[in-house]
């Protein structure tokens, strides 16, 4: 058994079964937590960015234990190139420091909304060197499918919009543009039962959301009451501002059916004027 003994003492074989043994912790907490289904749920992510993460801290510190007298061996034969190196891997730390500064302010976390810099989507993994979000089109508030990885320095300069009250209701704002040939009034008095009828169903669900939101961050938000701005752009044409409160799958059904009575009724009352 004396091989086995000087296995056991072999640092080089101990750093080794350190990381495999982390690696199929990691596999198989995946395997766990999946157990065969097609989708990872929220709560199932969380669960595995956790162990990914408590086990990579463990494997680190237990080599970085193995082989201190060598490192600092080695720290101090490289003082020379200590600029180099960390000019060299200043991302790499800035990085880290980033995951330290996320894990103490927790601004967000998985599954939660957020926005930083043009990127906009759902947190779906927290990591020590970036931030993988699932990316949702802002406007029509769907995954595109596409994944963004944030290094986690950007985090460092930057501010971070936790959108995640856009989760399930939103206010949603969108516009209307034509040529000045009608009267904006009457437009507004065509569109705003129509906005209203549609809104009243869930009126109720949204101010109950709303206050609860409210009570949650002490803040005063706007009025949940359906408005329409009447504006002018720089080319003179007339600019419909509207914007109303509701869920988050009723947004853009609400704007397209909106967005559809305008239309019908501006050629309409366009054909009226060109009879006359």
């Amino acid at each position: 058994m004396e091989w086995m003994a000087s296995l056991i003492e072999n640092r080089a074989f101990l750093s080794l079964a350190a990381v495999v043994g982390a690696s199929l912790g990691v596999i198989l907490t995946r395997r766990i937590v999946r157990h065969g289904k097609p989708f990872v749920s929220e709560r199932g992510r969380q669960i595995i960015s956790a162990v990914r993460n408590v086990l990579a801290i463990a494997a680190t510190v237990y080599i970085f234990g193995l082989w201190a007298t060598e490192i600092k061996t080695f720290a101090l034969s490289i003082v020379a190139f200590a600029a180099g190196i960390l000019i060299a891997f200043k991302e790499f730390f800035l990085s880290f420091a980033g995951a330290i500064y996320l894990r103490l302010s927790r601004p967000f976390g998985i599954g939660d909304w957020m926005r930083i810099n043009q990127h906009f989507g759902e947190v779906a993994d927290e990591g020590f060197l970036s931030v993988t979000l699932l990316e949702i089109d802002p406007d029509a508030y769907h995954y595109t499918g596409r994944l963004i990885s944030v290094p986690n320095y950007q985090f460092l300069t930057t501010s971070i919009r936790n959108q995640n009250f856009l989760k399930k209701q939103t206010f949603h704002t969108f516009k209307l543009t034509c040529e000045p040939d009608f009267n904006p009034v009457e437009a507004v008095e065509v569109l705003m039962p129509v906005l209203q009828a549609e809104l009243q169903a869930s009126k109720d669900v949204n101010d109950r959301y709303l206050n609860m939101v409210e009570r949650r961050t002490g803040i005063d938000l706007p009025n949940n009451e359906p408005e329409i701005e009447i504006r002018t752009t720089e080319f003179a044409d007339i600019e419909l501002r509207i914007r109303f409160f509701c869920s988050r799958p009723e947004a853009v059904c609400i704007e397209q059916l909106v967005t559809k009575t305008f239309f019908n009724w501006y050629h309409q009352n366009k054909t009226i004027l060109t009879i006359r």
